[in-house]
């Protein structure tokens, strides 16, 4: 702070130094706050892939087939923002169903920004996931 009478401020390079380092500050936070928004994100999908696997277990107990995510949607098994196919930086499909199995997909919106793995739940109950975001299969690793 500098001083000339009675007047007190900062000076301009001292006010540019405060913004330099606010800058900086942002810069290496940025990086870090978005990992956390993608690991949030698939930690999110993960769970409402074991929650549709909850959702196709009571379905099929009630109607002896697997359903749609329209269908487990309809009979409240699931709430609208999952049963809509894309929430929290995942789109969600029910790829395949019928009275004996199913399998469901989730795939980040934006790779690499809404998130990096794609997941895969089965009537088995195993999640399985991509590191590249892609759509996994029955083959793919399983999630630990």
């Amino acid at each position: 702070m500098s001083r000339t009478g009675n007047q007190t401020g900062f000076s301009f390079v001292e006010l540019l130094m405060v913004v330099t380092v606010i800058a900086i500050l942002a810069g290496l936070s940025v990086p870090f706050l978005q990992r956390v928004r993608m690991t949030s994100h698939e930690k999110v999908a993960l769970a409402n892939l074991r929650t549709i696997y909850s959702a196709q277990a009571m379905h099929h107990e009630r109607f002896r087939i697997y359903g749609n995510l329209s269908a487990l949607t309809a009979n409240e098994f699931v709430d609208n923002s999952l049963g809509s196919g894309a929430t929290a930086g995942y789109s969600y499909v029910v790829a395949s169903f019928d009275q004996s199995s199913f399998t469901a997909v989730a795939v980040p919106l934006q790779l690499g920004v809404s998130g990096e793995k794609g997941f895969y739940i089965d009537d088995t109950g195993v999640l399985r996931y991509t590191e590249d975001g892609s759509p996994p299969h029955s083959s793919s690793p399983p999630w630990q």
